[in-house]
């Protein structure tokens, strides 16, 4: 154990084994090793003015991270430029970055050093994925695709990848084939299957193609035992969403008995108002004569909002549609069903 050896070379300074042990100690492998002890702060800083090593200055910065000492981390980190050949230390450097074009240059050479291992390839292409550069996530999580097949957090990230390049088709036959193992709080693979089904009903149903769109919709309130996630009872299930949708190809299909029973759908949901299909909620009022109704919810839904910004967005949104006879957008229902979804990379305002 790379930190036992720093240890013992530190106990014996000053003695004719100092210079071995200290040797040994470098020569140990950094992998699993996480100093946490206050303790360890005098036999790092001693090791550091002992040694041409990068490993001690390493765990130095490992231990100031453990305390949140994030910016004497940082600056370790960087005094050690390119030395080290080992992929965790560029991962953890990026992490600490507060510069994008570092933290891309660290989590490439970490691919760099350890190309098949997954977690490296991932945190670079969530990088790209939360920087919106969705061609580079693609090229990027390809490769390791193409390789693991089976592993169940890229074919997830994959899929991720595919809808942010708004390939939505590609996306949906993953996530068929897909098996993710059920563990605490996995809920991802079900709001993606949602939201590619709901995607792929929007585009639908722009084309005039309604029967494909309420197939879509239909699909979207399925639960598939291959997504690791379990359903919900019933009525704690949000479906305002696809019943909107559902009124929404019922006025394009000229079914006025099925327009006004969705709308009525949508308005007696009982989730939580805070929440952006709120805004569905509000137009299905308006839509159906409710005009107090839908301004009252508006009110209170635009109460319970943090984000002013995200309340400019919304009251334009209401207002621009409240009184539309076919209250459908294309581009601003893809914007709802990403914020809905929680999606990461979408920005509404």
């Amino acid at each position: 154990n790379a930190e036992l050896k720093y240890w013992l070379a530190f106990l014996s300074k000053d003695t004719p084994e100092e210079i071995t042990l200290l040797q040994q100690a470098d020569a140990q492998s950094p992998s699993f090793v996480f100093p946490f002890r206050n303790e360890c702060k005098d036999v790092f800083e001693w090791a550091m003015s002992k040694s041409n090593s990068w490993k001690p200055a390493y765990y130095m910065a490992l231990l100031q991270g453990s305390v949140n000492n994030t910016e004497a981390a940082r600056t370790l980190l960087n005094k050690l430029g390119d030395q080290p050949d080992f992929p965790p230390f560029y991962s953890l450097r990026a992490s600490l970055s507060n510069k994008d074009i570092d933290k891309e240059r660290d989590l490439k050479k970490a691919v760099t050093f350890a190309p098949t291992e997954w977690r490296y390839n991932q945190r670079l292409t969530n990088h790209y994925l939360g920087k919106q550069e969705y061609v580079k996530a693609i090229k990027t999580i390809e490769p390791l695709y193409a390789k693991n097949k089976n592993h169940f957090p890229t074919v997830s990230l994959y899929a991720r990848t595919l809808m942010s390049n708004k390939q939505y088709d590609e996306a949906e036959k993953l996530l068929n084939a897909i098996h993710i193992l059920p563990f605490e709080g996995e809920r991802g693979g079900r709001v993606m299957y949602r939201e590619i089904k709901m995607m792929l009903a929007t585009h639908a149903l722009a084309k005039g193609k309604t029967k494909r769109a309420g197939e879509k919709v239909l699909e979207s309130l399925q639960w598939p035992r291959n997504l690791g996630v379990g359903k919900p009872f019933d009525d704690q299930i949000d479906t305002r969403l696809e019943d909107w949708m559902l009124a929404m190809i019922a006025i394009k299909s000229n079914k006025h008995a099925d327009k006004e029973h969705y709308l009525k759908k949508v308005t007696q949901a009982t989730q939580l108002s805070n929440n952006f299909s709120t805004l569905l909620q509000c137009l299905a009022w308006s839509q159906l004569g409710e005009q107090q109704k839908a301004n009252d919810l508006f009110a209170k839904w635009s109460s319970l909002q943090s984000n002013p910004l995200a309340v400019e967005w919304a009251g334009r949104f209401f207002e621009e549609n409240r009184d539309k006879v076919y209250p459908f957008d294309v581009d601003e229902m893809i914007q709802l069903i990403k914020v809905i979804s929680g999606g990461r990379d979408s920005r509404l305002f």
